[in-house]
């Protein structure tokens, strides 16, 4: 999930404790419909220091019942509605076990287990609960050391109606009916210790599909009729079960490995053994057409080797969960379809962090200066870090890589970590040093920005390149230190010296046999930067015609785009048909668009007729910045039978942007047309609203109420927030809607109200329950 960095909090420190966690076991009876659990958590705990006469549990909202020891009876205890405190009728000596049952109750938690199910907004509703447990809310459904460096074995006996299925960390024990109750009882259980924020529990009328990865169970569950499009959604995971574990080489850790599609659940999230993911991940045969999840299921499978068996110790470290979880969807990416789409993802990466470092915070990737633990799940932590490992890679080298990655995750398996000790297993493994790049790009802030120059000197035959950096120093973002690549193409080959870069300014000379026809800086790029490189354009157009790295060519396009030349559309142009990976060619198109000439214009055209589905999408955004009656005509069309959803759904957002009111009719009858995900719906949405400004506030207003569905009503809410500053009942709607329950729609709550700038409007104007969902914000990650 990302969340948003909130400056001027305290320093946070690792709670001491007198006891660890060894076993915990939940037994839960669930009444759905009345929104309640009761049962008992029994939790083992082993004493570390000895002599200990209290134990406490993070316990938020619970009615506590009777709390007892194992072998010694009912114990006092207090409770403040947020710590259970257990006195102990002894003190305890170091090392030995001791188990506390605590019975306890909830009544619709206002976070850790969110019940879903019909209402009279929403009839048709599935009848679902899920868990959700990071940052810190296991401690809403089971009392706990709410910490993520405390693990333990787990179990869950979990008693639902008969016809609903329970699912849950490790291996079913097995299923137990009580037919005079009409309910059955789920006992899983998790045999190796597992982090406590990762327990969890999924209950539904759920499809299992089930396939498997060498001799390990690989299941899916979904609600009934659904089992198809769950394929397509989840359908490549034995796939990368192997990869991964091949690659990483540790063998997957788990007895087996489950995904829930569980319906309003944002992104996904890597509970061991059993990742909750969302159920817009169920894909019909048309969202498939250019929609997949491939990266967040590789996303929360990696996570199973680095989260949930090697574990941040505390959230500040928390880029050693997040940070190689995400760098390993692409790897797979790349695996599975091919280098281009590998670095296409790494490309989409960079621009993400650069826009939240360009637009809203710098931050060390490591701190333990913050306000929220959920705030920490940010661009910086996923994406940026994602850099970092590849950048590290880099240095190292393939086989030193591997190496190192295999080793931390055997040296750290069922343990928990800080940077240190990734830094430890890098130096045991490889005897690489590499505290001086965690200095400065894990614990220090920010980036590198060049601005470079190349020349030809033809006396003493040498390309002369100048290089500075830009960015400015301060105590945490000073002068980085990097071993830059530089390339040059002579007499058709490829030549290639590196550098370090480390000051202010550098003047380089290579030593080249004849003049070069072409020039890189990090050609292979894998050093997250921003580099502006002034160089011919002879330069630039053979770097779009040559280059073998997919970065490069969209680079080359972009620059060639500001040209604006009939030459430069041209080029762009036969770029685009030579390309053969799809982000590729959606690049390329945005960069036609970008140029806004007569032939720019003539070359989309041409392009959108041999586009396949998912860069079809890059052209039609372009040309949505044509404003011209064919462009509309064009666009018109495609809004109304492209087999591709979101196609469609660009041409009727591009239609608004060009105020396209001819469009009303085919806009009116995309809002009442379902799809998946409601994306038709939600590009409606934009283009009545583009179109119609503040008049379409009324049906805007409308739109956003309950009842409509829940895409339909964020995307409302979003041009609520757009229109709405200073307009009549635009805050007392958004005022109403804040006392709702779902999270993710008090989120685009929350920014709606940010945007109409109402001085009547607060951080969080609902009640506190509301503010506790709205919290973790929703992202292409659950954790």
């Amino acid at each position: 999930m990302f969340g948003g960095f909130a400056p001027g909090g305290s320093p946070q420190y690792h709670p001491d404790t007198s006891f660890a966690t060894v076993h915990v076991r939940l037994e839960l009876s669930i009444d759905l419909a009345a929104r309640t659990v009761s049962g008992a958590c029994s939790t083992t705990l082993e004493s570390l220091g000895g002599g200990g006469r209290e134990i406490l549990f993070n316990a938020v909202g619970m009615s506590v019942g009777k709390v007892s020891i194992e072998g010694e009876g009912r114990t006092r205890h207090s409770y403040d509605g947020k710590v259970l405190r257990v006195d102990l009728p002894r003190s305890v000596a170091r090392g030995e076990r001791i188990t506390v049952r605590m019975a306890y109750r909830l009544k619709d938690p206002g976070a850790g287990l969110t019940f879903i199910g019909p209402d009279k907004d929403y009839p048709r509703k599935p009848l679902q609960v899920w868990s959700q447990g990071q940052t810190d809310d296991s401690r809403f459904w089971f009392p706990c050391r709410d910490v993520p460096s405390e693990k333990a074995v787990t179990e869950v006996l979990a008693t639902v109606p008969e016809d609903f299925t329970a699912v849950s960390n490790g291996e079913l024990v097995g299923v137990t009916r009580d037919r005079k109750r009409a309910r059955k009882t789920w006992h899983w259980r998790m045999a190796q210790p597992h982090p406590l924020y990762l327990v969890t529990l999924a209950v539904g009328r759920f499809s299992e599909i089930r396939d498997e990865w060498d001799g390990i169970p690989v299941t899916y569950y979904c609600e009934k009729g659904r089992e198809a499009d769950a394929r397509r959604g989840f359908g490549k995971t034995p796939d990368m079960v192997k990869f991964f574990s091949e690659r990483i080489g540790v063998r997957y850790p788990w007895p087996k490995y489950a995904q829930i599609a569980a319906h309003e659940f944002g992104g996904g999230m890597e509970n061991t053994s059993a990742a909750t993911q969302t159920d817009l991940a169920l894909l019909d045969r048309r969202a498939a057409l250019d929609t997949d999840f491939d990266g967040l299921v590789a996303h929360e499978l990696a996570h199973q080797w680095f989260g949930d068996l090697v574990t941040c110790r505390s959230w500040a470290h928390g880029w050693l969960n997040e940070g190689f979880a995400t760098y390993f969807d692409p790897i797979y990416q790349g695996h599975a379809q091919g280098p281009d789409a590998f670095h296409y993802d790494m490309h989409l990466f960079a621009g993400d962090y650069f826009e939240e470092d360009s637009k809203r915070y710098r931050r060390p990737i490591v701190t333990n200066v913050y306000k929220h633990s959920w705030s920490l799940f940010d661009r910086h932590l996923y994406q940026k870090a994602a850099w970092v490992l590849h950048g590290i890679r880099y240095r190292l080298g393939e086989d030193l890589w591997w190496a190192a990655i295999k080793h931390y995750v055997e040296r750290f398996s069922f343990k928990c970590v800080e940077t240190s000790d990734f830094v430890h297993a890098v130096e045991e493994s490889t005897g690489r040093n590499i505290r001086r790049i965690m200095d400065q790009w894990i614990f220090g802030s920010g980036h590198p920005e060049y601005r470079a120059t190349c020349r030809w000197d033809p006396k003493a035959r040498e390309a002369v390149v100048w290089v500075t950096q830009r960015q400015r120093a301060s105590e945490r973002n000073g002068l980085f230190s990097v071993p830059l690549e530089f390339r040059f193409e002579t007499g058709g080959e490829l030549k290639t010296f590196k550098k370090t870069v480390d000051q202010r300014e550098h003047t380089f000379r290579f030593k080249l046999r004849v003049e070069p026809t072409a020039a890189w800086i990090d050609p292979e790029h894998w050093v997250l930067k921003k580099l502006e490189f002034s160089k011919p354009a002879a330069f630039w157009k053979r770097q779009l015609s040559a280059d073998r790295h997919l970065a490069g060519r969209i680079e080359a396009g972009r620059e060639i785009s500001g040209w604006r030349t009939d030459e430069s559309a041209a080029l762009l142009e036969a770029a685009f048909h030579r390309e053969k990976f799809w982000g590729g060619r959606l690049e390329l198109a945005r960069a036609l668009g970008d140029a806004r000439t007569d032939a720019a214009y003539e070359a989309l055209k041409r392009c959108l007729k041999s586009a396949d589905h998912r860069s079809r999408r890059g052209v039609v955004e372009a040309l949505a910045g044509f404003h011209g009656s064919e462009s509309v005509r064009l666009l018109i069309g495609l809004a109304r039978k492209d087999p591709a959803y979101r196609v469609r759904a660009a041409a009727l957002r591009g239609l608004g942007r060009m105020r396209a009111s001819s469009a009303l009719p085919v806009i009116m009858k995309a809002l009442r047309e379902d799809s998946w995900a409601d994306v038709v719906r939600r590009g409606a949405v934009a283009a009545m609203a583009g179109i119609q400004g503040v008049r379409a506030i009324t049906r805007l207003k409308a739109l956003s109420s309950a009842g409509r569905p829940m895409q339909v009503r964020m995307e409302a809410l979003e041009w609520l927030g757009r229109l709405g500053s200073g307009e009549k009942g635009v805050f007392e709607h958004l005022e109403k809607i804040m006392k709702e329950s779902n999270r993710h729609l008090l989120f685009s709550v929350v920014k709606a109200f940010e945007n109409i700038k109402d001085d009547r409007a607060v951080p969080c104007p609902g009640p506190a329950k509301a503010c506790r969902r709205v919290s973790p914000a929703v992202g292409e990650d659950g954790g």
